[in-house]
């Protein structure tokens, strides 16, 4: 009986050493390797859904910004000062002519809302300010066309040209932006200050940029412009696009 003791004692000494070795060797191999088991730095698990491609709420992809931050140049390219001819020379100067048309929007909510309202010169030589809206994404759009002032669009340049618009140029994004909310934004459309250039100039701010003093008050007034000229008595006509 004693021995069949001493036996079963050894044994247990012997798996005992065999995991104390085995722990010993691990942790050896780990100094050694250099890796840590420390808890990842906090940020960790976003890093790499971004590199894996993956995007979830709260994050951004880096296309997505690339993306934006190209959109962004490409509408104040045209706020560098220089005029580019039909050759292909170019000159400094003011690179804006006439105004061609304007557009407010406030799109763009967490349903997919779409409300934009265009003021512009049509071909029989009238200003019409055209409304659309849509409640939802998938809603159809309602559409109405009012005949505006002639002199709408030299209302509007006369805001423009106080706010100082053509030379905000490239803004920076504002510090508090609520996403799933609609955003205001204007965009312009004008003739080439010079008379080589067919091309159209445009620039356009939007409520997320960082806009100078006065600029959002200037935005609501060129919208605040153009309503006035969409009375029941200015109706053209009115009609429903199915698609976006």
């Amino acid at each position: 009986m004693a021995g069949k003791r001493l036996s079963l004692g050894a044994k247990i000494g012997i798996v005992i050493g065999c995991v104390a070795v085995a722990i010993l060797g691990v942790m050896v191999f780990i100094k050694m390797s250099g890796t840590s088991l420390a808890r990842p730095e906090p940020g960790a698990g976003a890093n790499a859904s971004a590199s894996s491609g993956t995007t979830f709420q709260g994050e951004f992809s880096a296309s997505a910004v690339s993306s934006a931050a190209g959109s962004s140049s490409a509408s104040s390219a045209a706020s560098t000062g220089m005029l580019q001819g039909s050759d292909g020379s170019t000159k400094e100067g003011d690179v804006y002519g006439k105004l061609r048309s304007v557009t407010y929007s406030d799109s763009g909510d967490m349903l997919g809302n779409l409300y934009t309202v265009e003021a512009y010169r049509a071909d029989d030589g009238s200003t019409v300010v055209t409304v659309r809206e849509a409640k939802m994404h998938s809603d159809p759009i309602e559409v109405g066309e009012y005949r505006a002032d002639d002199d709408l669009l030299d209302q509007v340049s006369a805001v423009i040209d106080r706010a100082g618009m053509k030379e905000w140029g490239e803004l920076p994004p504002s510090e508090f932006i609520a996403y799933d909310a609609p955003t205001e934004s204007l965009r312009a459309e004008l003739e080439s200050a010079d008379p080589d250039d067919r091309w159209p100039k445009r620039f356009s701010y939007t409520f997320n940029d960082e806009l100078p003093e006065g600029g959002a008050e200037a935005i609501r007034e060129i919208y605040q412009l153009m309503m006035a000229n969409t009375g029941q008595d200015r109706l053209i006509r009115s009609y429903t696009e199915n698609t976006r």
